[in-house]
């Protein structure tokens, strides 16, 4: 490869930014979202959330791990929206895991904003948890405030205690009881 663009060095040194600045973008534009299992009423979670566990149809966990910019902000709403096909019947709360969420640019930050307000308007609440990294760009571009301070919680027991503690009141109110554990 170097005896061919070394008459001309500087189509090798394009040929390799553009190669580099590609193969970033497929590296990045699928990041890792996974679902956890969370049991009724419980805090604990698991990694295995496949057929043989039990997991709630009222409340699911999903971690992200990676950016959410322009070129995986599709991929993400693509993801949460089937977790939302899967489980519309029953569904009311989805608990993000944000830890591992290193930025976040004006695309994923629409994407987010949409997700949360569609998913309101339609019973189902966002909940984001461990959200230390982003406290600072989400509180200066207004996220926020316009959804609510009560959204955003630093450990994930503590998301899902707050949604175990609403779904009781809600339950409560209609007869029936969870215990949280």
């Amino acid at each position: 490869m170097t005896l061919i663009f070394a008459p001309h060095l500087e189509n090798g040194i394009a040929f390799g930014i553009i190669l580099s600045l590609g193969l970033f973008l497929y590296r990045t534009t699928q990041p890792k979202f996974t679902e956890l299992a969370v049991q009724e009423g419980s805090i604990h979670f698991s990694p295995f959330g496949g057929e043989d566990i039990e997991s709630s149809d009222v409340v699911k966990l999903v971690k992200y791990s990676g950016s959410l910019y322009f070129a995986n902000a599709a991929y993400f709403e693509t993801q949460m929206l089937e977790i939302i096909a899967k489980n519309k019947d029953q569904l009311k709360y989805i608990v993000v895991d944000v830890g591992a969420l290193n930025q976040i640019d004006a695309s994923g930050e629409e994407v987010l904003s949409e997700l949360v307000q569609s998913c309101s308007d339609s019973g189902i609440q966002i909940i984001f948890s461990r959200t230390e990294r982003l406290e600072a760009e989400l509180f200066r571009s207004g996220f926020k405030k316009r959804f609510g301070e009560d959204r955003f919680f630093s450990r994930t027991a503590q998301a899902l205690k707050h949604v175990w503690k609403e779904l009781e009141g809600e339950e409560e109110h209609n007869g029936k009881v969870i215990n949280i554990s």
